[in-house]
């Protein structure tokens, strides 16, 4: 039987989710949504109503990026993979719950370890031969690695009360932290300490930002205030999609090419 050349890739952050379908032989986006969870159906049956409707023999790949849990970067001459725990600590009461997740980044000499609840890894059971799972915090690493352009740069998540930052500079990663916040105050407080304690010139560095700038605005003109050179990332040029995809919201979708990209 002739291997499938489909490739599902999945972004999921809470509450909400994104997921493409992606040609691997055309190198072409046939499907791009996001879905967002509400009170009658739970994310978990959203997912798993997507992957279903797929017949295995289709699907050569899935990749899942995981962006709800904090993450650590552990140098790979440090790395135990019998001392998980000690690195990035679940505790007993999750045990029965969580597991750790953890990726060896493409672009760095290092892995990311995190942690990813049991019942989203069940809902890819019957692909796991297929699935690669992968803390957020580690994609963003190595797209910042790949897209960096040797100067000190800063990339930007930025999710609802949710974002991630990560620091490169000469393509090594400097720092990388993701944090919850509550209000502007809040985010306004975090991305200022992250950027004072590294230094960052304000007035030459750039700042790209991945985004929905039409739910993100407030947060991005906070940024503005305090660095000068402020960008929205772009799609990647080696991408191709189907013209049923709006152009338009193809930038809402850059954590879905990134996982092509970094694979």
């Amino acid at each position: 039987m002739e291997t499938g050349n489909k490739k599902l890739i999945f972004y999921i952050f809470p509450k909400h989710f994104c997921f493409g379908k992606f040609d691997i032989k055309k190198k072409s986006f046939e499907t791009l949504e996001s879905l967002k969870n509400n009170e009658k159906i739970k994310i978990s049956d959203m997912i798993t109503k997507v992957v279903n409707k797929f017949d295995q023999s289709q699907i050569q790949s899935i990749s899942v990026s995981v962006n709800l849990e904090n993450e650590t970067f552990i140098p790979n001459q440090l790395y135990d993979k019998n001392n998980l725990n000690y690195y990035f600590p679940i505790d007993d009461s999750s045990r029965n719950k969580k597991t750790h997740l953890v990726f060896k980044q493409r672009f760095a000499n290092c892995y990311c370890i995190s942690s990813i609840e049991l019942k989203l890894k069940e809902i890819f059971k019957n692909y796991l031969h297929k699935t690669e799972f992968r803390p957020f915090g580690s994609l963003l690493v190595d797209y910042a690695i790949y897209s960096n352009e040797n100067s000190k740069e800063v990339y930007m998540n930025i999710h609802q009360n949710l974002f991630n930052i990560a620091i490169v500079e000469n393509k090594k990663l400097i720092f990388c932290n993701s944090f919850n916040f509550k209000n502007l105050n809040d985010f306004k407080y975090y991305f200022l300490k992250c950027i004072r304690f590294h230094e960052i010139n304000q007035r030459s560095v750039i700042c790209k930002i991945i985004s929905n700038t039409d739910t993100d605005n407030k947060l991005i003109d906070i940024i503005k205030e305090f660095m000068l050179n402020v960008s929205s990332m772009d799609k990647p040029n080696m991408l191709s999609y189907e013209d049923s995809i709006p152009k338009n919201s193809l930038n809402n979708f850059l954590n879905i090419f990134s996982q092509i990209i970094c694979e």
